[in-house]
């Protein structure tokens, strides 16, 4: 850009960097001070001007290119405005094509104007060379034509004044005057308003409406067409008729010939046709001259003597024929076949010939034909039996017998199987294999738990219900307790007790036997025994130094989960009996109970200490 310069030459404005607003002030102080440059930018594509503007608007409206300006969508922006900012002058060396021309001011064309669609002008307007209008025009002031103008539609407000041909070849309309010193032609519909002076020769093929005066020669458009015409009917050429222009009253007076008519010959009479109107002629016979006149034709034989005689049909030629009546009978003309005849032929076709599953019989009294078709019988075989005669062809049922009572069995996952007797409805019960599939190859999904496992009143699982390693029961709308097996390290089944949940009881009915609180705490409302049958104990020995052992130990008191507590630590008891510390994962446990054995030779040992000493 033409005067600005990068202010951030320490390059502070950078990806991953602290911007200061220091730094973006400085940048955008440079951009706005080479805005308002009084030099400015050219945007001519050097370096510094800036790329060349080929889309101005605020939508990119106008496009500018090297040859052409066009807009970005057709039919939407507008050059000037109709009563806003408008152009000056425009100067165009080529050529404009305009759907719509409207002028609302004084308009001259020193060349030829050609309009393809409506031209409307509103102020005076003057065509000295060819104005060639296809569309419709529209002039609200003066339109002066001095040359040859054709114009598709013409509506003019005003006065009009053609100095030479006017083509109009559409409608036009006028409401004001008229002038035309040239000739004009009106292809469509002429309806003129005001008054209308035609020096030359008027030619309308369409309609034409004058509310004004015309004037045509110095005379009334009327009787300058009445002059006319009579002059045509005046030392003309008539023949049977004659025409009479009355100037007076400007009326052609027409006078028909009357006719004579005249029959001669074997009729005779005469008449007079009066403005041809209607004729009636009285005839007369001349009997001399009539006579009957014969010529043969057909079915009709004339011989040169004149005698009249029936001529013999033929294959081409009507005439006297002969029927035999025993085929034919004839009637007022008419010849009819002999229907026993046709029934005689047709009953000759029924006999002797040969016929498969059915019998034709002509009856010669009637003149009837009887069919009869065989009447089959169909039989079943195989493990279904039966059999049934079908007479004439009609409906048949046929009682059947089963031969076998077929059996299904089930095998694989499901066995079962069931015997259709007489191929009668059979029962079939199934058993499926315990483990024998799973649903879709998987186990359930948990919404399909949700939907499959739903407690309600009368529910009995018969069979097991395995949760895989690592996959929980999970109970309370929250999963407020779950109950599994870890998937890895050392297996143990756990029950975590997960927010919102205090303890884990175990009730007898509705009598609480055991409680485990979430603080570890373990409480039994009756006693805590542990197996110790001889039976089950082997190389058993008496504690050797208890009371050493029961010195070596220390009881301590210590907080833990935010209560006094007090008991023993295991790392110490480690040291002195191991035998009473468990691993358990992470920590270390003390077995308490064990530790009443020890107890109990210590108070035996301290006891004999004191037995001694009161002995001494």
């Amino acid at each position: 850009m033409a005067g600005y310069t990068r202010q951030d030459t320490a390059n502070n404005i950078a990806n991953g960097n602290v911007i200061d607003a220091d730094d973006f002030d400085a940048e955008y102080n440079a951009v706005e001070g080479a805005f308002n440059a009084s030099t400015g930018h050219k945007h001519d594509g050097t370096a510094g001007e800036g790329s060349p503007i080929t889309k101005v608007g605020p939508s990119q409206d106008l496009i500018v290119s090297s040859s052409s300006v066009l807009p970005k969508t057709t039919d939407t922006l507008d050059l000037g405005a109709s009563s806003g900012a408008k152009f000056k002058d425009a100067f165009f060396t080529g050529t404009v094509t305009s759907e719509d021309l409207a002028v609302t001011g004084g308009s001259v064309l020193t060349g030829n104007a050609t309009v393809g669609g409506t031209l409307g002008v509103t102020g005076a307007t003057t065509l000295s060379s060819t104005a060639a209008i296809t569309g419709n025009t529209t002039v609200g002031g003066t339109l002066g034509v001095t040359g040859a103008s054709t114009l598709d539609s013409a509506a003019v407000t005003n006065n009009a004044t053609v100095g030479g041909t006017l083509g109009v070849t559409g409608n036009s309309t006028l409401s004001g005057s008229l002038a035309v010193t040239g000739n004009t032609t009106a292809g469509g519909t002429l309806g003129v308003t005001g008054n209308t002076t035609i020096s030359g020769t008027l030619g309308v093929t369409g309609s034409s409406t004058l509310a004004g005066n015309v004037s045509v020669e110095g005379k009334t458009i009327g009787e300058y067409i009445q002059d006319t015409v009579g002059g045509m009917v005046s030392g003309n050429s008539e023949n049977g008729i004659t025409v009479t222009y009355q100037d007076t009253d400007g009326t052609l007076d027409f006078n028909v010939a009357d006719p004579v008519i005249s029959l001669t010959g074997g009729a005779t009479g005469s008449a007079t046709m009066t403005n041809l109107g209607n004729v009636s002629i009285t005839t007369a016979l001349d009997s001399a001259a009539v006579r009957a006149k014969f010529s043969a034709g057909e079915g009709i034989d004339i011989s040169s003597s004149g005698v009249i005689s029936g001529e013999n049909a033929s294959t081409s030629n009507r005439g006297i024929a002969s029927f035999n009546s025993t085929d034919f009978s004839v009637s007022s003309g008419a010849v009819s076949l002999q229907a026993e005849r046709i029934q005689d032929i047709v009953g000759g076709m029924v006999s002797g010939n040969s016929e498969n599953g059915i019998s034709v019989t002509y009856q010669d009294g009637d003149g009837t034909l009887d069919f009869n078709v065989n009447d089959p019988t169909i039989s079943l075989t195989g493990a279904v039996t039966g059999s049934a005669i079908m007479t004439n062809l009609g409906n048949v049922s046929i009682a059947t017998t089963a031969t076998a009572d077929p059996t299904l069995t089930l095998t694989g996952d499901v066995t079962g199987s069931a015997t259709f007797t007489n191929l009668g409805n059979a029962s079939l019960s199934a058993t499926v294999a315990n483990d024998s599939h799973t649903h879709d190859g998987r186990y359930f999904t948990e919404t399909e738990s949700n939907n499959l496992f739903t407690a309600s009143a009368g529910d009995i699982m018969t069979g097991n219900l395995r949760f895989n390693d690592g996959i929980a029961a999970t109970f309370g709308s929250g999963n407020d307790a779950e109950l599994y097996v870890n998937s890895s390290g050392t297996q143990h089944l756990y029950l975590d007790l997960n927010s919102g949940i205090n303890n884990f009881i175990i009730r007898n009915g509705s009598d609480t036997i055991f409680t485990f609180n979430d603080n570890g705490a373990f409480t039994a409302t009756g006693d805590i025994t542990a197996y110790s049958d001889a039976r089950l104990k082997d190389n058993v020995q008496t504690i050797d130094g208890a009371l050493d052992k029961v010195a070596a130990m220390r009881g301590v008191t210590y907080h833990k989960d935010g209560k006094q507590g007090t008991g023993v630590i295991a790392q110490e008891m480690q040291e002195v009996m191991p035998e009473v510390v468990m691993q358990n994962d992470e920590y270390l446990s003390v077995a308490y109970g064990n530790l009443v054995g020890v107890l109990i030779e210590a108070v035996k040992e301290l006891k004999a200490e004191v037995e001694e000493l009161k002995k001494g």
